[in-house]
């Protein structure tokens, strides 16, 4: 599909940042395209790139092939079910190359500094050349993101479950570039050693309750920071296709696919699983602390974080040690109080910074959402 430069221009700098909302504190919100025919605005968290990259080194050291699968899975079946969420028109829907283009320069503006594509529908073969892609540079590996979420939508796009996806090229393996080829097992096989073959794949349904348990909170408390409000202040920066915030990378993501992730670690490795995550996202959690200028702030500015980076309305509550209520966390079908060592992880990493061998408890309650309490003491 040609579209002539102005177009293009309207298209990355003006209608596809409106695309997520980042004004209301303890919530993200996104709304894919006008040719979606899903009725309510999807629900994103902010994320930390060093995060997963650190996951993905560690848990493909640990856990060799069976690491990169279970990476591979996890973003497959995102991506899938965020098609299934978004009701993304498919490869027989006479508006696909509209929708697949407006698609396309939604990734390129929130995960690439650059993003080229050829596609060819006949044969539902799909490949991208990437500069500054999200994870796969610092990582090296791509297996969660550039290989499995893109292999998902593309899979859902093309309503062929035989489709995978093979990353060619990649700047953390010192390439000028990061590459990845889509297509059917049968197609690519030929082309490339090593390309995954789906087995078994699971049936995805989004279930009724995602909306309400996300809904927006409209109470305000005084710890209830926007990701604009950081925006604004230019404490984040964005800056071609990356979001910057203390030398770490952001990026937005539906809120699946973390709990998709965890779920899938915990279940294929156990704790050893788990205690990569956590390890992970602490490390970032305390890096992010570190260097906050304001150290009397403590328990405000884990509060404030967790608000902008989507994870809920945060409440400091009064008590001998400090606690946090959050009402509304991110909810899926996914969810489970046994997983979330990403968020358990990050807030434990800030709170060291702040309180000297302190403990952090995270526990969940349902109410009308999911709601959670963050102790920290001694």
């Amino acid at each position: 599909m040609k579209i002539d430069k102005v177009t293009d221009w309207l298209i990355r700098k003006t209608l596809v940042p409106r695309l997520v909302t980042f004004d209301t504190p303890g919530f993200i919100q996104e709304a894919f395209t006008f040719l979606s025919k899903v009725k309510f605005p999807l629900r994103n968290v902010i994320l930390v790139e060093s995060v997963f990259a650190d996951l993905e080194r560690q848990l493909t050291s640990e856990f060799g092939g069976r690491a990169k699968n279970v990476l591979y899975q996890s973003g497959r079946d995102f991506g899938r079910r965020y098609c299934n969420l978004e009701k993304v028109p498919n490869i027989s829907d006479d508006n696909r190359a509209q929708t697949f283009y407006f698609f396309i320069k939604t990734f390129e503006t929130v995960f690439a500094e650059e993003l080229k594509d050829e596609v060819d529908w006949d044969k539902k073969r799909f490949s991208l050349n990437i500069k500054k892609f999200i994870i796969c540079p610092k990582s090296g590996s791509g297996a969660f993101f550039t290989e499995g979420v893109v292999t998902g939508y593309w899979r859902s796009i093309c309503d062929d479950a035989t489709i995978e996806g093979i990353q060619v090229s990649c700047e953390g393996r010192g390439d000028k570039n990061c590459s990845a080829v889509y297509g059917p097992h049968s197609l690519l096989s030929k082309e490339f050693k090593n390309v995954y073959k789906t087995e078994r794949e699971e049936k995805i349904a989004v279930p009724k309750e995602y909306a309400s348990m996300n809904k927006t909170i409209e109470r305000r408390s005084n710890y209830a920071v926007s990701m604009q409000n950081l925006l604004d202040s230019k404490k984040v920066i964005y800056d071609v296709g990356k979001f910057l915030y203390k030398g770490e990378r952001l990026f937005p993501m539906e809120l699946s696919s973390l709990q998709i992730l965890e779920r899938k670690i915990l279940e294929s490795f156990g704790k050893a699983g788990q205690k990569i995550v956590f390890d992970s996202a602490y490390k970032i959690g305390n890096d992010l602390a570190q260097s906050e200028v304001n150290k009397e702030k403590e328990a405000r500015f884990i509060a404030e974080h967790i608000s902008a980076f989507g994870f809920g309305m945060p409440t400091i509550i009064p008590s001998e040690s400090v606690k946090i209520y959050v009402s509304g966390f991110p909810w899926s079908e996914y969810f489970s109080s046994d997983t979330n060592k990403y968020f358990e992880g990050l807030i434990s990493g800030m709170a060291s910074c702040f309180f000297k061998g302190a403990k952090v408890g995270i526990s969940f309650k349902k109410k009308t959402t999911w709601d959670a309490t963050v102790s920290i003491g001694g």
